[in-house]
């Protein structure tokens, strides 16, 4: 199957009235973390590309013909609440040209309001939680046909079944992250991401996820920590060095 992952345009995008608007977009680049993340461990037998149309400063227009002019089988949306109607205005001429391409959504956006998203009636499938194993899974099951068996085996899933919206719980299985992949660099033109402090290429990791913590004002989604070893932290350094960037911002919570 041919995949395409996206994040979305600034187009429409909600202003944010706590950080000046060049710190947010002009003072730093930073690469689709999320998107790599949960390309790393998708099987090679599928053609798989990742879009960053913020970097690129793509029109609605142009994401459209882009997609139509690609024609994957799937398209991965990475989705923050500002850019939600760029990504309904998006998914929306996509279906209307391109009825047969399923659509995956997820992000922060889709972890608190899974449901109302799917409800906005042009997203096929929804995915909350952290991806690097679900999405994966999910494109295996639309790669076997869409097996409703198949689909209920793949935890923080939600899609249509007999015109209602289905919900697959949460593992409880551990998240033991030395055991996923490091991110797909190689999907990325490493040059486009950058500090403007130095202009050298620069690229983020995470050496845990989530926080311990409940501060009610926090927008950590994730209330449980997961940490990684140093030694598998040091080990994406290594593959990060051999890429040729020596500078790495920690997105740790």
């Amino acid at each position: 199957m041919k995949i395409l992952l996206i994040n979305l345009p600034r187009v429409f995008e909600t202003s944010d009235f706590t950080t000046p608007d060049y710190f947010l977009h002009d003072f730093v680049r930073y690469p689709p973390l999320g998107l790599m993340a949960v390309a790393a461990d998708i099987s090679p037998k599928h053609n798989l590309e990742i879009l960053d149309t913020a970097v690129k400063d793509m029109s609605l227009e142009q994401i459209i013909d882009y997609v139509t002019e690609k024609k994957p089988d799937v398209l991965g949306i990475s989705v923050v609440t500002r850019r939600l109607y760029a990504m309904h205005w998006i998914t929306k001429r996509l279906k209307e040209k391109m009825p047969e391409l399923k659509i995956v959504v997820g992000g922060p956006h889709v972890n608190y309001f899974p449901r109302e998203t799917m409800e906005l009636g042009s997203v096929d499938y929804a995915l909350t939680g952290f991806c690097e194993k679900s999405f994966p899974q999910l494109i295996e099951a639309i790669d076997k046909g869409e097996k409703e068996g198949d689909l209920k085996a793949i935890p923080n899933l939600y899609f249509l079944s007999e015109g209602a919206i289905f919900n697959i719980p949460s593992s409880i299985a551990p998240i033991i992250l030395d055991k996923t992949p490091f991110p797909k660099r190689t999907l990325i033109n490493l040059q486009d991401y950058y500090t403007v402090a130095d202009k050298e290429p620069m690229t983020t990791l995470y050496t845990s996820q989530g926080c311990p913590n409940r501060c009610i004002y926090c927008d950590v989604q994730e209330k449980m920590w997961h940490y990684r070893t140093a030694k598998n932290v040091v080990d994406e350094f290594e593959e990060i060095s051999r890429l040729g960037i020596k500078m790495i911002y920690v997105m740790d919570d």
